[in-house]
């Protein structure tokens, strides 16, 4: 049950989720909804979503929800969803970046940008799209973002100098493409913070668990879904998060009032701040992975401000904040040689 503090920070404000159409992120939205909140559900598929919206409304009639297209796979449509997003709405107070993949295949895949699919989609676009928005969260504090993340990202910590696979000596696998991203996720979640909790905003993130949802089936091979599935499901379910249980940690880093005013944290599936790898913990490493993500996303490293907090700051800046400049022309990636088409089997 949620607590009446909890419900206030959410209720008549504006939530911005992706990955709202299956799993954790349907619940999450489920949730915000019946506490009030506005939602702002942002998904590649249309369709998809407003199966979501009619979901919703049969336990919270009425609900404020509007759809925006989102295509992680693509900067462009990042690009065009935040402008969309910017326009249509005054204020963004909490933007949970749950939307995530994993790819099979034993060769790199690639997004339309030439990005290994899973550091775009998992990573890169959820950095841009919190880019794209941050004068409109910071114009909106206190604001709170919230970014799935995961245990696995322990793993993860491989050179960002070959992001895509493509050096002999940098084996490409699904499962390190997979903690790579989530890597990335933490490394950026701590210097977010520390750029944007100063006007505001808190970053966060969290591991969700392992979750027990059909996402496993509708992305797979049809002969794994009808054969192997079935046959491995009893001997993992036990071990398996329910999609409310799973949403648990991103709720309460989205709600609770224990994380007000609080950022910069990771935590366990139940929301309880843990240490993340100790890679992951380098400052250094925090910013200089920070200024590569800028670097290929096009965005400029200072703050965006708000038209009213630029204008203090062009009297009195502070370190590491300037007024919104123009986007600087994306760097292509090296495009590693692939052949095979990928499949989307979980998002997590």
């Amino acid at each position: 049950m949620e607590s009446k503090r909890s419900v206030s920070f959410v209720h008549g404000k504006n939530a911005l989720i992706t990955g709202a159409t299956s799993g954790i992120g349907l619940q999450m939205a489920i949730s915000l909804a019946a506490m009030g909140a506005n939602l702002i559900i942002a998904a590649r598929s249309i369709s998809k979503a407003d199966d979501v919206v009619k979901t919703i409304h049969k336990s919270c009639p009425m609900a404020t929800i509007s759809v925006v297209r989102l295509d992680l796979n693509s900067f462009s449509s990042v690009r065009e969803a935040a402008r969309h997003i910017k326009a249509t709405f005054s204020a963004v107070h909490l933007l949970v970046a749950n939307a995530g993949l994993m790819v099979m295949g034993s060769k790199p895949q690639l997004t339309q940008d030439k990005f290994e699919m899973h550091f775009q989609c998992n990573y890169l676009s959820h950095f841009l799209l919190i880019r794209e928005l941050e004068g409109l969260l910071i114009a909106s504090a206190p604001a709170r973002v919230v970014i799935t993340a995961s245990r696995i990202h322990s793993s993860g910590h491989i050179g960002f100098e070959d992001y895509n696979f493509t050096k002999p000596e940098t084996k490409y696998g699904m499962m390190r493409a997979y903690a790579h991203s989530k890597f990335a996720v933490v490394l950026a979640t701590y210097e977010l913070n520390r750029r944007l909790s100063p006007h505001g905003v808190t970053v966060n993130c969290c591991h969700p668990g392992i979750i027990r949802s059909n996402i496993f089936t509708e992305f797979v091979p049809a002969w794994v879904a009808c054969w192997l599935w079935p046959m491995a499901y009893p001997f993992m379910a036990p071990w398996m998060k329910t999609t409310k249980r799973g949403a648990k940690a991103s709720l309460r880093l989205a709600t609770s009032p224990e994380f007000e005013g609080r950022g910069g944290i990771y935590t366990d599936s139940s929301g309880d701040p843990v240490a993340s790898s100790a890679p992951s913990r380098e400052v250094k490493r925090q910013q200089d992975f920070y200024a590569l993500s800028c670097l290929l996303t096009g965005t400029p490293e200072a703050t965006q401000l708000p038209p009213s907090a630029a204008a203090t700051a062009a009297a009195d800046p502070a370190p590491g904040t300037a007024p919104l400049p123009p986007s600087a022309p994306v760097p292509e990636a090296p495009v590693p040689a692939t052949d095979a088409a990928p499949l989307l089997v979980a998002p997590l």
